[in-house]
């Protein structure tokens, strides 16, 4: 949760920010309390993998959906997390990708989610249509 500056009327007096508070009431109503599904987060995403590169959206949006709802969602961990849930070989091949750019070590703290999956697209676009041209030659 972060803090963030109260909202004031024009009599300088605080109001409510409700669409926070029915969030939380409701999630709190069906499902409890909310700060055990931190914890089962950590085991979801430390299990998380995928065999197909056409699984890839469906990781993506799990994985996020997962690991933004951590406060620790930045830390490096998570990032190379995210590149070893990839297949083995294609994971190596975008770990490759950025010790090449990286005088051999892959930066993971200063990487963005947004960076790995352009990386990700633009490898596997790469792949794509090596396979696809060696397809015609043959």
């Amino acid at each position: 949760y972060e803090e963030v500056e109260p909202i004031l009327n024009s009599n300088n007096e605080t109001i409510e920010d409700v669409v926070s508070t029915l969030i939380y009431n409701i999630s709190n109503y069906f499902i409890g309390d909310p700060t055990y599904l931190k914890d089962r987060t950590t085991d979801q995403l430390s299990n998380l993998r995928y065999r197909k590169l056409q699984d890839f959206r469906w990781y993506k949006d799990t994985f996020m959906t997962k690991v933004l709802t951590r406060e620790d969602a930045n830390q490096p961990y998570w990032k190379e997390k995210f590149i070893t849930g990839l297949p083995t070989l294609f994971a190596e091949k975008i770990k490759n990708k950025y010790r090449e750019k990286h005088k051999g070590s892959v930066p993971y703290e200063k990487l963005t989610y947004g960076d790995i999956v352009s990386t990700i697209t633009k490898t596997g676009l790469e792949i794509f249509y090596d396979i696809k041209m060696n397809k015609q030659i043959k």
